[in-house]
């Protein structure tokens, strides 16, 4: 089983004109509790580098995107049963396993649990950009430790009339 994500931080760069809110760039640290150590960096991407995700090991590196991995030294890949990729949309991906899934009766690939799950990492390490802070993440109460300023970004006031019940 893998570690709980305990805390983030992390730098951002913003455009200075103030177009956009999202961040141009990123350096996020994420420390789970069984000591692995996951370092975000996204970088604005340009037409020749494939976008993807980068894993660091003691052994050498793999990078994973829609299209493939790259493993470097290459005989990374012959350590482990990797799965043929399919290059296709991802969205169409998991249009057509939700619909098999309605079908089957069959948990999807990626289940509400995950989705919970992974878009918690992103707002936590979104968090600790936006305030600079290192955010303390309690994931039992699902809530920033310490921090009453930081924990104002879990959540926002709804507009009337709506309401969480």
């Amino acid at each position: 089983r893998g570690g709980t994500m305990s805390d983030a931080e992390g730098l951002a760069t913003f455009n200075p004109d103030g177009w956009y809110e999202t961040p141009d760039s990123t350096n996020i640290k994420y420390t789970y509790d069984n000591g692995v150590v996951l370092n975000c960096r996204q970088v604005p991407g340009t037409p020749s580098k494939k976008q993807g995700t980068e894993f660091v090991g003691d052994k050498g590196s793999l990078f994973v995107y829609r299209g493939g991995i790259i493993a470097n030294p290459p005989e990374l890949l012959k350590e482990v049963d990797v799965p043929k990729i399919v290059n296709r949309d991802a969205n169409i991906a998991h249009v057509d396993n939700f619909i098999e899934c309605i079908k089957t009766r069959q948990k999807p690939v990626a289940d509400i649990s995950i989705g919970h799950r992974s878009a918690t990492v992103c707002h936590l390490g979104n968090i600790a950009v936006r305030t600079g802070k290192k955010i303390q993440w309690d994931p039992q109460q699902e809530t920033i430790v310490g921090d009453a300023e930081a924990a104002k970004w879990l959540s926002k006031e709804y507009r009337k009339p709506y309401e969480l019940v």
